[in-house]
Formats: structure tokens, C-alpha cells, sequence
């Protein structure tokens, strides 16, 4: 496996020109056809900025402790995923792919004070009745034990899904609304300004009805409200577009969360948690 090593996370608006390029790709690909490069992309050290974390808890909802949540780290491994899609001889169009799941999970209280390394590697390329399903996988490592992880998985979709409905009784722990000063703020401390995020026409342009929330925002304003102890596995799917101007309310069943509309009830997010 190749390694290419950084002293700092690199600046994703260097992926952008590639990215644009790549929305001319148009490739027609199987799971079976994907070989996914094998290499590894490796930060060392990776300094926490005091005023980026303190910023970032605000936008999402998280304490500002002297902790870092393992969804900052998972943030800061997309753009080492968008390094990887546009440098690498990766075979399908950045723009192709939606957020489908992702996973967090946190092996103790991460320090915010202490020099951390990140990781990230391809997972699988698997075959659905639903498209394409890429992984990412994302090792926090304190020294040479590793603290954290994450797996995204990104859809190349056939179609578009049908919308899901929360009809069953569940527990509320808070309501929010999804506002465009929210977004916006989470998209410059993220470095994550894709354009479906911060205009509705650049929304239309990729067939959405106008601007959504980052998926990475959307989970982690449900960790900083869900009371998370020090060793968690959080797994999320996303279900639809959270249009920004929605009313969302967080909800338990169990061990299993929803993140759903205030007035139709449909899920826009919804979440198994293992402690």
C-alpha cells in the first residue's frame, strides 16, 4: 500500500478544479469493475486549533469542554477523502456521489490538548439494489493507539429513494431549526463549500429543491444532544435532504435516534447508538 504522508490537513478548495472536471466523467461502472487505489493518506501531527474546535462545538451544539467529539476528526478526514477521489485514479465523479451512512466511534474521551494522527483509507466498493456503496475508513490514533474511528459510505444512486416516516412513539430530547447562518458557518469551518449546500440554485443544478444541510453537520447536532459517554459507536444513514429553513426535532427509541421533520414527520436522519 502506497502512503502519502502530510504535516497538516491539506486545503480542500485545492479539489475543487477537479471536482468540476470530473462532473464531465460520466463513466458507467459496476462494483465489480471498481478497483479502489490502494493507498493511504496519513496526517501527522494533527494540531487542534483552540479557536476552529470552539467555533465548531458552537455551530453544532457540543460543550466546550477541553474534549474533542470523534465527529471533529471524522469532519476533518473528508477533505483527506476528497483528496482521494480527485488525486488518485479514483473511478467515479465526486459530484455522482451522495452521503448514504457513516459511522463514529470513539474508544475514550479524546484530549484536546494532545498531537493526534488521522488515517484514511478505501473501504469496500460494494454492489446494491441502490447504487454503488464506497467506503472510507478513518483511524485517530494518540501515539500508536488508536482513540477513534469512522467509515463513510457514499451512494453512486440508480434512483431515488422513497421518503420514510417516523410512525412509531419515541421519546423527544430537543427541537432546532435548520438555519442558513448555521450552514453557512459549518461549511467554512468544515471546507466543505459544495454548492448544494449554500445556494438553492446550485441545489437545482444537481436536481435538489433548494439548498440541504451537510450530512456531518445534520449527526454531529444529534451527538451534542444525545449525552454521549466516554466510549460510544454511532452509526447514522441519511435518509433525505435537510433543507435548510426545516424545524427538526431529535428523537429516542431505545438505543435506536431519529432526526425528522417538526409538522410531516418525515426522517431525515436516523441513528443506532452502542454504548
Amino acid at each position: 500500500m502506497k502512503v502519502r504522508c502530510f504535516n497538516r490537513l491539506p486545503k480542500a478548495y485545492l479539489t475543487y478544479p477537479a471536482i468540476i472536471k470530473g462532473i464531465f466523467k460520466n463513466k458507467k461502472v459496476s462494483a465489480e469493475q471498481i478497483v479502489l487505489p490502494d493507498v493511504s493518506y496519513e496526517v501527522a501531527p494533527c494540531l487542534v486549533q483552540p479557536k476552529h474546535l470552539v467555533t465548531y462545538n458552537e455551530i453544532c451544539g457540543f460543550k466546550n469542554d477541553g474534549y474533542i467529539p470523534a465527529i471533529y476528526f471524522a469532519m476533518r478526514a473528508q477533505i483527506l477523502h476528497m483528496y482521494m477521489m480527485t488525486k488518485e485514479n479514483f473511478p467515479i465523479a465526486v459530484m455522482e456521489l451522495i452521503h448514504d451512512k457513516n459511522q463514529v466511534i470513539q474508544y475514550q474521551r479524546l484530549n484536546a490538548n494532545v498531537a493526534y494522527k488521522i488515517t484514511c483509507q478505501f473501504g469496500n466498493a460494494v454492489q446494491t439494489e441502490n447504487g454503488i456503496l464506497i467506503e472510507f475508513v478513518s483511524f485517530i490514533y494518540e501515539q500508536d493507539r488508536i482513540v477513534a474511528e469512522s467509515k463513510s459510505t457514499y451512494l453512486k444512486p440508480k434512483h431515488k429513494d422513497r421518503f420514510k416516516y417516523l410512525n412509531i412513539k419515541t421519546q423527544t430530547i430537543a427541537q432546532w431549526r435548520v438555519t442558513q447562518s448555521l450552514i453557512r458557518r459549518y461549511a467554512f469551518i468544515s471546507g466543505d463549500f459544495n454548492v448544494v449546500h449554500l445556494h438553492d440554485l446550485g441545489a437545482k443544478a444537481f436536481g435538489l429543491d433548494q439548498a440541504i444541510a451537510h450530512g456531518m453537520w445534520s449527526q454531529a447536532s444529534m451527538m451534542a444532544r444525545l449525552n454521549l459517554p466516554a466510549y460510544y459507536d454511532f452509526t447514522v444513514s441519511f435518509n433525505s435532504p435537510l433543507y435548510i429553513g426545516q424545524d427538526v426535532v431529535l428523537s429516542l427509541s431505545n438505543s435506536d435516534n431519529y432526526l425528522f421533520d417538526r409538522q410531516t414527520h418525515q426522517i431525515y436522519v436516523s441513528g443506532h447508538l452502542k454504548t
